[in-house]
């Protein structure tokens, strides 16, 4: 049997339309992924350019990713709990923020908008998010 895959779109992941239909399609029909691919950060930047607003969607995106998996975070990942099934868990795979060479960037909206200093806000929001 092929493994299921699921890619989320940068765009409505993190603004919350397909994110939504999504997980709640999961969890209605008790098929999940068994593979999950999901990424944003350098869209985000480009388009909707908040720090502020990325960072709340990252850690929205996190509350709805533990929300499917098949154990609960104050359960601790120490070992099996004992009188639970076991249960398959996805694999879950963040697409990181490439490093940008500002040189290579071709328009000055991408330069204004993806510059260094941007990108290391954009890395922190991430680690902040307790995503990963």
């Amino acid at each position: 049997m092929m493994p299921q895959i699921c890619s989320m779109g940068p765009g409505l992941l993190l603004q919350g339309i397909h994110k939504h239909d999504l997980m709640t399609g999961f969890m209605q029909n008790r098929s999940y992924p068994d593979v999950l691919v999901m990424g944003a950060g350098l869209w985000h930047m480009l388009h909707i350019t908040n720090v502020s607003d990325y960072g709340v969607a990252l850690q929205s995106l996190r509350s709805s990713v533990l929300s499917f998996l098949p154990f609960s975070p104050q359960l601790g990942t120490d070992g099996p709990v004992t009188g639970y099934v076991s249960v398959r868990s996805p694999h879950l795979f963040w697409l990181g923020m490439p490093m940008l060479i500002n040189g290579i960037l071709k328009t000055d909206e991408k330069r204004e908008k993806m510059s260094d200093e941007m990108w290391h806000s954009y890395d922190r929001a991430l680690r902040n998010s307790r995503l990963l």
